[in-house]
């Protein structure tokens, strides 16, 4: 057995083996994401504190946002239109924004400019997302990967839970 897939299978934690071109990309895509998240919240569009939630609830489908960006309601998530790209993403379990679909969707997301994070294809995308899925770099919880060596720290700022709000001002 590969030696990076046993110490992930063991629970042992990963290699720190991530391809950094697919690690910028992953980062870059959050970060964008969280743009996303402000302008949401900035327009008065209740945060979820879970994907079931941000299904029920009940908004237009698409509008405008902050910043010329639009944005599509679908399902568990959000697709937010920037006036220089796109991110579609959508909420973990808990509200969580820092997850990412797939391959593919990370793909998607720089196609235009996957030159800048150093790929020539998507199948390059494909092939070093799979290398870190196999290495145990992403943990899966639903429909959604995280970086495994993530703080999990965004979440708490969109959070409505009050014992998470009492926490931060404690510190």
């Amino acid at each position: 057995m590969h030696l990076a897939r046993f110490i992930a299978a063991a629970g042992l934690g990963s290699l720190d083996v991530m391809d950094a071109r697919l690690e910028r990309l992953i980062r870059v895509y959050q970060a964008r994401v969280a743009e996303a998240v402000v302008l949401l919240r900035d327009a008065s569009i209740p945060l979820p504190a879970s994907n079931i939630e941000w299904v029920l609830y009940r908004m237009p489908a698409a509008g405008r946002l902050g910043a010329g960006a639009l944005y599509r309601k679908h399902g568990y998530g959000c697709c937010v239109t920037f006036p220089d790209g796109e991110v579609d993403f959508d909420f973990g379990d808990c509200g969580e924004i820092d997850g990412f679909f797939n391959a593919f969707s990370l793909y998607l997301f720089a196609a235009d400019r996957l030159s800048t994070f150093g790929f020539d294809s998507q199948r390059e995308v494909e092939s070093v997302f799979e290398a870190a899925l196999q290495a145990g770099e992403f943990r899966r919880s639903g429909s959604l990967y995280y970086l495994r060596k993530a703080t999990r720290r965004g979440r708490s700022l969109w959070t409505r839970d009050p014992s998470s709000r009492r926490r931060r001002q404690s510190r």
